[in-house]
């Protein structure tokens, strides 16, 4: 990353090599805190990326899109998770569902809601065994409060 614009200490453009443009505090970029969104930060596989969808909305909330996604991954490759749910040791998420946009546009397309029921991502209720996260496989479900 680079600096492209410093306007004072709390207040700098940083550019990625990956493109992206970020804003943030020199403090932040001077310890390596600074992160693109390409940046494979949840779980050492899954990245934000570019587009529509925040992982907070604006009330500073983390949003629905990134939470199911966020504990889909944590469910796969986190190892804390998988000690207290060893079930999903050999599962994983296809490769265009590590980037959160592509999983959130998905997410959006997909979800229902049904009277006092909470709904959940499955992976194998289509597909007895499956253990890949990926659209063609993964449907919403509910399951009682």
């Amino acid at each position: 990353m680079k600096i492209i614009e410093y306007i004072n200490a709390n207040d700098i453009s940083v550019k990625f090599n990956s493109g992206d443009i970020k804003r943030g505090e020199y403090k932040s970029f001077k310890i390596g805190n600074m992160k693109s969104v390409y940046d494979k930060t949840v779980c050492g596989v899954g990245y934000v990326g570019i587009g529509k969808y925040n992982v907070r909305d604006l009330s500073g909330n983390i949003c629905r899109q990134y939470q199911t996604w966020r504990d889909m991954l944590r469910r796969c490759y986190d190892e804390k998770s998988l000690s207290k749910n060893p079930t999903y040791n050999k599962c994983t998420v296809c490769d265009e569902w590590l980037n959160c946009q592509t999983f959130a546009e998905w997410y959006d397309k997909n979800y229902y809601t049904v009277d006092n029921h909470k709904m959940h991502i499955d992976k194998d209720i289509m597909i007895k065994g499956n253990a890949e996260y990926n659209p063609s496989s993964c449907i919403f479900c509910s399951s009682a409060n």
